[in-house]
Protein backbone atom coordinates (compact mmCIF):
# COMPACT_ATOMS: atom_id res chain seq x y z
CA UNK A 1 0.00 0.00 0.00
CA UNK A 2 1.14 3.35 -0.82
CA UNK A 3 1.20 5.51 2.59
CA UNK A 4 -1.11 8.94 1.44
CA UNK A 5 1.28 10.88 3.35
CA UNK A 6 4.05 10.04 0.86
CA UNK A 7 3.20 12.19 -2.11
CA UNK A 8 4.47 14.61 -4.77
CA UNK A 9 3.58 17.63 -6.62
CA UNK A 10 2.67 16.12 -9.51
CA UNK A 11 -0.62 14.04 -7.95
CA UNK A 12 -1.37 17.78 -6.00
CA UNK A 13 -1.73 19.53 -9.16
CA UNK A 14 -4.96 17.63 -10.25
CA UNK A 15 -6.19 20.07 -7.57
CA UNK A 16 -5.85 23.88 -8.88
CA UNK A 17 -7.62 26.66 -6.73
CA UNK A 18 -7.07 29.48 -9.13
CA UNK A 19 -8.50 32.14 -6.48
CA UNK A 20 -6.63 31.90 -3.03
CA UNK A 21 -7.79 34.92 -1.71
CA UNK A 22 -11.70 34.63 -0.88
CA UNK A 23 -13.81 37.80 0.69
CA UNK A 24 -16.10 36.20 3.30
CA UNK A 25 -18.99 38.29 5.04
CA UNK A 26 -20.95 36.65 7.50
CA UNK A 27 -24.53 38.57 9.33
CA UNK A 28 -26.23 37.81 12.17
CA UNK A 29 -30.29 38.43 11.64
CA UNK A 30 -32.92 38.66 14.34
CA UNK A 31 -35.89 36.66 13.48
CA UNK A 32 -37.80 38.54 15.18
CA UNK A 33 -38.05 41.65 17.25
CA UNK A 34 -36.76 40.37 20.31
CA UNK A 35 -32.95 40.73 21.36
CA UNK A 36 -32.48 36.68 21.98
CA UNK A 37 -29.53 35.28 20.55
CA UNK A 38 -32.02 31.68 20.21
CA UNK A 39 -34.30 33.83 17.55
CA UNK A 40 -31.22 35.01 15.32
CA UNK A 41 -29.95 33.12 12.34
CA UNK A 42 -26.21 33.29 10.94
CA UNK A 43 -25.98 33.47 7.33
CA UNK A 44 -22.78 33.93 5.32
CA UNK A 45 -21.66 34.85 1.96
CA UNK A 46 -18.58 33.68 0.01
CA UNK A 47 -17.14 36.36 -2.44
CA UNK A 48 -21.01 37.83 -2.65
CA UNK A 49 -22.64 34.14 -3.31
CA UNK A 50 -24.63 32.95 -0.21
CA UNK A 51 -23.72 29.71 1.65
CA UNK A 52 -26.72 27.55 2.41
CA UNK A 53 -26.35 25.23 5.29
CA UNK A 54 -28.05 22.38 3.54
CA UNK A 55 -25.05 22.01 1.26
CA UNK A 56 -22.67 20.90 4.48
CA UNK A 57 -25.66 19.15 5.90
CA UNK A 58 -26.61 17.03 3.28
CA UNK A 59 -22.95 15.42 3.91
CA UNK A 60 -22.67 15.15 7.07
CA UNK A 61 -26.54 15.64 8.87
CA UNK A 62 -25.02 15.23 12.32
CA UNK A 63 -23.76 18.81 12.90
CA UNK A 64 -27.30 20.53 11.87
CA UNK A 65 -28.75 22.05 9.33
CA UNK A 66 -27.62 25.87 10.73
CA UNK A 67 -24.53 28.25 11.06
CA UNK A 68 -22.72 29.21 13.60
CA UNK A 69 -18.96 30.46 14.20
CA UNK A 70 -16.32 31.74 16.43
CA UNK A 71 -14.37 30.49 19.25
CA UNK A 72 -17.53 29.37 21.77
CA UNK A 73 -19.58 28.03 18.51
CA UNK A 74 -21.36 24.87 19.28
CA UNK A 75 -21.26 21.66 16.96
CA UNK A 76 -23.05 23.54 13.83
CA UNK A 77 -19.67 25.27 13.62
CA UNK A 78 -18.81 21.84 11.17
CA UNK A 79 -21.21 22.58 9.16
CA UNK A 80 -20.87 25.69 8.19
CA UNK A 81 -17.16 24.86 7.72
CA UNK A 82 -18.33 21.84 5.32
CA UNK A 83 -20.37 24.11 3.65
CA UNK A 84 -18.26 26.94 3.05
CA UNK A 85 -15.25 24.43 1.82
CA UNK A 86 -18.28 23.11 -0.67
CA UNK A 87 -18.40 26.42 -2.08
CA UNK A 88 -14.76 27.05 -2.20
CA UNK A 89 -12.92 24.28 -3.34
CA UNK A 90 -16.24 22.74 -5.58
CA UNK A 91 -15.23 19.11 -4.71
CA UNK A 92 -17.13 17.30 -1.91
CA UNK A 93 -14.07 14.89 -1.33
CA UNK A 94 -11.67 17.28 -1.06
CA UNK A 95 -14.35 19.94 1.24
CA UNK A 96 -14.63 16.92 3.58
CA UNK A 97 -10.81 15.96 3.95
CA UNK A 98 -10.45 20.06 4.91
CA UNK A 99 -12.95 21.27 6.92
CA UNK A 100 -12.01 20.10 9.87
CA UNK A 101 -8.22 22.21 9.87
CA UNK A 102 -10.52 24.80 8.14
CA UNK A 103 -12.51 24.89 10.70
CA UNK A 104 -9.70 25.08 13.20
CA UNK A 105 -7.77 27.93 11.47
CA UNK A 106 -10.74 30.24 9.79
CA UNK A 107 -14.44 29.77 11.02
CA UNK A 108 -13.15 29.65 14.87
CA UNK A 109 -11.64 32.63 14.41
CA UNK A 110 -14.45 34.53 13.15
CA UNK A 111 -15.88 37.29 15.35
CA UNK A 112 -19.59 36.22 16.84
CA UNK A 113 -21.72 39.53 15.16
CA UNK A 114 -21.62 40.48 11.61
CA UNK A 115 -18.43 40.89 9.78
CA UNK A 116 -16.32 40.73 6.90
CA UNK A 117 -12.65 39.55 5.64
CA UNK A 118 -10.04 38.20 3.26
CA UNK A 119 -8.71 34.71 3.42
CA UNK A 120 -5.66 33.87 1.81
CA UNK A 121 -5.78 30.17 1.47
CA UNK A 122 -2.09 29.81 -0.04
CA UNK A 123 -0.01 28.78 3.64
CA UNK A 124 -3.69 26.73 4.50
CA UNK A 125 -3.38 24.51 1.44
CA UNK A 126 0.18 24.09 1.55
CA UNK A 127 0.29 23.53 4.79
CA UNK A 128 -2.37 20.46 4.50
CA UNK A 129 -1.59 19.46 1.22
CA UNK A 130 -1.54 16.10 2.43
CA UNK A 131 -5.12 16.24 2.58
CA UNK A 132 -5.12 17.19 -1.21
CA UNK A 133 -4.03 13.37 -2.24
CA UNK A 134 -6.39 12.39 -5.08
CA UNK A 135 -7.05 8.97 -3.01
CA UNK A 136 -7.51 10.37 0.46
CA UNK A 137 -10.52 10.32 2.26
CA UNK A 138 -11.89 11.27 5.77
CA UNK A 139 -14.51 9.52 7.62
CA UNK A 140 -15.33 9.98 11.42
CA UNK A 141 -15.96 7.12 14.39
CA UNK A 142 -19.15 8.67 16.35
CA UNK A 143 -19.55 5.92 18.84
CA UNK A 144 -20.09 7.13 22.14
CA UNK A 145 -16.39 6.09 23.44
CA UNK A 146 -14.45 7.96 20.55
CA UNK A 147 -16.79 10.56 19.11
CA UNK A 148 -15.55 12.67 16.74
CA UNK A 149 -12.53 10.78 15.37
CA UNK A 150 -10.90 11.47 12.58
CA UNK A 151 -10.33 8.44 10.07
CA UNK A 152 -8.41 9.15 7.15
CA UNK A 153 -8.57 6.59 4.47
CA UNK A 154 -6.50 5.48 1.15
CA UNK A 155 -8.57 4.17 -1.58
CA UNK A 156 -6.19 2.28 -4.02
CA UNK A 157 -7.12 3.60 -7.69
CA UNK A 158 -5.84 -0.02 -9.25
CA UNK A 159 -7.45 -2.78 -6.84
CA UNK A 160 -10.00 -0.65 -5.12
CA UNK A 161 -8.64 -1.43 -2.15
CA UNK A 162 -9.57 1.00 0.99
CA UNK A 163 -7.04 1.08 3.89
CA UNK A 164 -6.87 2.80 7.49
CA UNK A 165 -3.65 3.15 8.83
CA UNK A 166 -5.17 3.60 12.85
CA UNK A 167 -1.29 4.15 14.17
CA UNK A 168 -1.02 7.45 11.55
CA UNK A 169 -4.60 8.06 12.89
CA UNK A 170 -4.03 8.37 16.34
CA UNK A 171 -0.81 9.72 16.02
CA UNK A 172 -2.29 12.97 14.12
CA UNK A 173 -1.64 16.05 16.01
CA UNK A 174 -3.74 19.30 15.36
CA UNK A 175 -1.59 22.28 13.83
CA UNK A 176 -2.05 24.12 17.07
CA UNK A 177 1.21 22.72 18.94
CA UNK A 178 3.64 25.16 17.61
CA UNK A 179 6.76 22.72 18.77
CA UNK A 180 7.97 20.97 15.64
CA UNK A 181 10.25 18.64 16.98
CA UNK A 182 8.18 18.13 20.03
CA UNK A 183 4.89 17.40 18.02
CA UNK A 184 6.75 14.80 16.03
CA UNK A 185 8.34 13.10 18.93
CA UNK A 186 4.78 12.93 20.74
CA UNK A 187 3.47 11.44 17.44
CA UNK A 188 6.37 8.28 17.22
CA UNK A 189 5.47 7.68 20.67
CA UNK A 190 1.47 7.57 20.34
CA UNK A 191 2.27 5.70 17.11
CA UNK A 192 4.45 2.98 18.75
CA UNK A 193 2.23 2.89 21.51
CA UNK A 194 -1.06 1.98 19.30
CA UNK A 195 0.72 -0.05 17.13
CA UNK A 196 2.20 -2.16 20.61
CA UNK A 197 -1.67 -2.09 21.52
CA UNK A 198 -3.15 -3.63 17.93
CA UNK A 199 -0.27 -5.73 16.73
CA UNK A 200 -1.75 -6.53 13.24
CA UNK A 201 -4.78 -5.16 13.43
CA UNK A 202 -3.63 -1.36 13.23
CA UNK A 203 -3.69 -1.49 9.31
CA UNK A 204 -7.47 -1.89 8.51
CA UNK A 205 -8.39 -2.59 4.93
CA UNK A 206 -11.51 -3.34 3.11
CA UNK A 207 -13.31 -2.98 0.05
CA UNK A 208 -16.03 -0.72 1.30
CA UNK A 209 -16.09 2.57 3.33
CA UNK A 210 -18.73 1.14 5.39
CA UNK A 211 -17.04 -1.94 6.09
CA UNK A 212 -13.34 -0.33 7.01
CA UNK A 213 -15.26 2.24 9.52
CA UNK A 214 -17.00 -0.83 11.15
CA UNK A 215 -13.92 -2.64 11.83
CA UNK A 216 -12.23 0.71 12.81
CA UNK A 217 -14.47 1.86 15.17
CA UNK A 218 -14.03 -2.08 16.99
CA UNK A 219 -10.43 -1.66 17.15
CA UNK A 220 -10.35 2.25 18.44
CA UNK A 221 -13.29 1.12 20.98
CA UNK A 222 -10.73 -1.39 22.40
CA UNK A 223 -7.41 0.54 22.64
CA UNK A 224 -9.65 3.97 24.10
CA UNK A 225 -11.55 1.31 26.44
CA UNK A 226 -8.46 0.03 28.02
CA UNK A 227 -7.03 3.15 28.05
CA UNK A 228 -9.86 4.57 30.27
CA UNK A 229 -9.23 1.62 32.19
CA UNK A 230 -5.55 2.16 32.73
CA UNK A 231 -6.50 5.72 33.81
CA UNK A 232 -8.77 4.67 36.30
CA UNK A 233 -6.55 2.33 38.04
CA UNK A 234 -3.93 5.25 38.92
CA UNK A 235 -6.61 7.16 39.72
CA UNK A 236 -7.26 4.43 42.81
Amino acid sequence: MVSPTFINENQLNYFDLRQKTILVKGAVVVKSSSSDKMNAEKRIWINGIEVIPEIGFSLRPYYGCNFEWGWEAPKAAFNTSLSVCCVIFKDERIAENLFVPFKEEFIDLMPEHDFEMQIDLTEFLLLHKERLHPHLYSRFCFSALINSREILMYKDPQTGKISANLADNYAMHDRSMSNLEVKKLNERKQRLTFRIFAKEDYLITGYTFEKVMEKSEEVMERFYSKSFDRFLKGKC
